[in-house]
């Protein structure tokens, strides 16, 4: 991968900007989706709804939960599982590949040519891949258990203050960070199939 090809994953473009601001209002109005209707829709003093302690109260457990309870999250979970045994099996396919390939190919050097491959190149690509591959999974953990919980209190912040700049803020401290908190992972994750 040349640096060019680096950059283009790196920075983006309009559409993966749009993209991934898209899913942090999806995911943030999901987990939220009973605050928000007792808050705009009853128009009453948040304080004054019965059932709000466990917004008060609430903890990335509790967040967690209410994600985990909606009907797509189970079909989301299993697909994300089976993709990351599949990246892993890929991994491992494309390492074994690559080693035979390069045998073969140091066979016809070694008979054909004078001039023989190095053993460092045989072993890069792979080496990078699952090196990438597990710096993804680690991105993944280090995001379920410390920032997200960090953008899910922010945008609870917002809706359970009065409105102000403040709040606002928190509110765009929340999507924002949470869409770059996605667009990493993604990126991340093309890396991993993009390394030569």
């Amino acid at each position: 991968m040349n640096r060019e090809q680096l950059r283009q994953i790196i920075i983006p473009n309009s559409s993966q900007i749009w993209i991934c601001l898209t899913l942090s209002l999806i995911t943030l109005l999901a987990t939220f989706k009973g605050l928000i209707f007792s808050k705009f829709f009853h128009q009453t003093n948040i304080s004054s709804l019965n059932g709000v302690e466990p917004y008060l109260q609430s903890s990335y457990n509790i967040q967690l939960g209410k994600v985990s309870q909606l009907a797509a999250t189970d079909l989301i979970v299993k697909a994300v599982f089976f993709a990351g045994i599949g990246l892993i099996a890929y991994v491992i396919f494309l390492a074994i590949s690559n080693v035979i390939i390069e045998a073969r190919n140091e066979v016809v050097i070694e008979t054909e040519y004078t001039n023989k491959g190095q053993a460092d190149s045989r072993v890069r690509r792979p080496f990078m891949q699952i090196v990438t591959a597990v710096m993804l999974f680690v991105v993944l953990l280090a995001s379920a258990q410390l920032i997200l919980p960090l953008w899910l209190n922010s945008f609870q912040s917002f809706l359970l203050n009065v409105p102000s700049p403040a709040s606002f803020i928190l509110l765009v401290v929340g999507l924002v960070g949470l869409a770059v908190n996605i667009y990493t992972i993604w990126s991340i994750a093309q890396i991993v199939f993009a390394i030569d």
